[in-house]
């Protein structure tokens, strides 16, 4: 015989029927126990105790009490008298702890303004008679000789500072602090006005032709500018302004010259200055080559 035919045989039990229902009744009882546990039992959690919070106190601060007045318009908590020069009575409004705070709480100090940019004073205004002339059309190559000359650096931020703090002219007052003038150009009507500018005209013609810049008449110069000129009542030349200045500086600068070569002028009349200080004379200036024109 062979060793597997002498080995016994192992016995083993078959289960059985009734093993199986003991079986499914204890997983059937473990699923009725674990559910119980899980949906019979509710979980709450002690609520947190809540804080008590002091009650909050109103508290309103009253003036002290000044006596009963005779004669009031509004009621309050203690009498008070009222004060102060208001046409329309107000009505008393309790004092708050923040309005107390901000009260007693000092301001800051302001801070000083800077001190303002002294600018020179305008001369007051006073009523002119002037002209508009038509421009003169000049050739391109005067204007191209003279473009260099005006190009120059312009700070626009003094400008702008300048602009703001110039004061606004103003009519003349008896009181102004500058003289007042009387302008006279020549559009001007009246006779003696009329009378006294064909003299000054003339002479500065006069001297300004003898005295023509030579430059200008080598180099065949010609050009237009707007000039004022300032005379006291003796005559003489107060101020000298280029209003509008030509394309060379060079006839600009001549031209200032000769009214100042010109001076003293005749004595202005009173009925030219007609109670002013000074007399403004606006007028048109043309170098044609080698000739001066005043008209």
């Amino acid at each position: 015989m062979t060793a597997a035919a002498r080995q016994p045989r192992l016995h083993r039990p078959a289960w059985t029927g009734t093993d199986h229902g003991r079986l499914l009744v204890a997983m059937v009882v473990a699923a009725l126990i674990h559910a119980a546990v899980i949906f019979g039992l509710g979980l709450s959690f002690p609520e947190p105790e809540r804080a008590e919070r002091p009650p909050l106190i109103d508290v309103t601060l009253s003036r002290h009490d000044s006596g009963m007045p005779e004669d009031y318009d509004f009621l309050a908590e203690s009498d008070q008298l009222g004060g102060g020069a208001a046409e329309t009575p107000e009505p008393h409004v309790p004092e708050t702890p923040a309005s107390r705070i901000a009260r007693e709480t000092p301001l800051p100090e302001p801070e000083p303004d800077p001190e303002p940019t002294p600018t020179a004073e305008t001369p007051a205004e006073v009523p002119a008679l002037t002209t508009e002339e038509a421009p003169v059309d000049r050739p391109e190559s005067e204007q191209a000789e003279r473009e260099p000359e005006q190009r120059q650096p312009l700070d626009l931020a003094a400008a702008r500072r300048a602009a703001i703090n110039a004061p606004t002219p103003e009519r003349a007052q008896p009181d102004a602090r500058g003289p007042s003038r009387q302008f006279i150009s020549s559009s001007t009507r009246s006779h003696p006005a009329a009378e006294y500018m064909r003299q000054w005209v003339a002479r500065v013609e006069d001297v300004g032709n003898r005295n023509y810049p030579n430059e200008a008449r080598r180099r065949g110069l010609s050009g237009r500018l707007v000039l004022q000129v300032t005379l006291e009542p003796d005559g003489e030349v107060a101020a000298v302004r280029i209003l509008e200045p030509s394309r060379h500086r060079l006839l600009d600068e001549a031209a200032v010259r000769i009214v100042r070569l010109s001076a003293p002028y005749a004595p202005v009349p009173d009925d030219v200055l007609q109670g002013n200080d000074q007399l403004v004379i606006t007028r048109t200036w043309e170098f044609l080559g080698s000739d001066l024109s005043a008209r």
